[in-house]
């Protein structure tokens, strides 16, 4: 509901007149902790791994407002403190204007959490935003790129395309919401680093510049123009990423370091991988849709996955007996030594 003559000018100050209404006209904030503590003589409410996950915007209004209207603010806030194993249960059954997002709540994770300070300990560092608005409330954006060109990691986009990346473009597509829950082990181990995310990220990005320059390059007609629209992003990712390690081995990400992203050299091959994913993957489900295969059904199908792996290969190998026009399309990384496997590996 807005409030009448809007409570919040383009400054974010209340109009002092409607401060003590504005508990009404705002929806609240919800929080979910591990624990909570009210100590009943001070009234202080103490919280264990805590996270905002509505009400993120009003929260950075509040924190900017003067000290005077702050004080004439009052919010309503619900605390939920679960176990682990509910907090699925309290998404999926919470009927309200604002329902909680699972990408939200993740951000309380310990694995998030390391992600974030090792992304932001590179060089040059990046921003792991696994909260919504979070960023814009940063007093030093510049810190992670200029503006145009800012360094940041969205959540949860580039989690989905570390799934892609990760052989599940399906779930990545269809199933993002438990990218963080059902999916977690093979998407969020224990061990996975920053580096991989990243790394997730750069093709992504190129995936999706690689669509726009197909689309206008060739101008698809209606059966290619409905594949590019539907997911094509992480099932194109996925098979790009496919072919690094087929043309790289199967540990290229392990064995470029991270750093080597920003190379010239590196992001020229990268554009050629991404391109030819996004061709690969087209012609495999053009070739799938015209020998009878439902488009929607392939996109839904976890099958689809090891399917675009497979023909992939073949493509590959095809291609192969033009070696050196193969060299040109898909060349070896920097770092990547035709014929010998590196045995250091580069961590972030």
């Amino acid at each position: 509901m807005s409030p009448p003559g809007n409570v919040f000018t383009a400054s974010r100050r209340c109009i002092p007149a409607e401060r003590s209404n504005f508990w009404a006209y705002n929806n609240g904030i919800s929080i979910v902790a591990t624990d909570f503590d009210l100590d009943e003589n001070t009234n202080e409410l103490t919280l264990t791994q805590f996270s905002i996950v509505n009400g993120c915007q009003t929260t950075v209004s509040i924190g900017e407002a003067s000290q005077t209207g702050a004080d004439d603010v009052e919010v309503l806030a619900r605390i939920l403190a679960s176990p682990p194993g509910l907090v699925d249960n309290i998404i999926r059954y919470t009927n309200s204007q604002n329902p909680f997002a699972v990408w939200d709540i993740s951000a309380r994770d310990n694995v998030q959490k390391r992600l974030k300070r090792d992304l932001a300990g590179l060089d040059p560092p990046w921003f792991y935003s696994v909260k919504r608005g979070e960023f814009d409330a940063l007093p030093n954006k510049d810190d992670f790129g200029s503006y145009g060109h800012r360094r940041v990691l969205p959540f949860p986009l580039s989690a989905q395309f570390l799934a892609a990346v990760r052989g599940l473009p399906v779930e990545a597509y269809k199933d993002k919401a438990r990218l963080f829950t059902a999916h977690k082990d093979k998407v969020f181990p224990n061990d996975v680093e920053a580096s991989d995310v990243l790394w997730a990220w750069t093709i992504g990005q190129n995936v999706e510049a690689a669509i726009k320059h197909y689309r206008s390059q060739l101008d698809p007609d209606d059966a290619t123009d409905a594949i590019l629209k539907r997911g094509a992003r992480f099932f194109a990712s996925a098979v790009a990423a496919h072919l690094l390690r087929l043309r790289n081995g199967s540990d290229v990400f392990a064995k470029v370091a991270v750093e080597r992203l920003t190379n010239n050299a590196m992001k020229g091959r990268l554009e050629k991988y991404a391109l030819m994913g996004v061709l690969y993957y087209v012609q495999i489900m053009r070739d799938l849709v015209a020998a009878g295969a439902d488009l929607g059904t392939l996109l839904k199908t976890s099958d689809t996955a090891s399917t675009l792996e497979h023909r992939a290969k073949e493509r590959l190998l095809e291609d192969q007996l033009a070696a050196t026009a193969l060299d040109e399309k898909l060349p070896l990384l920097p770092g990547i030594t035709k014929g010998k496997k590196r045995t250091t590996t580069s961590k972030s």
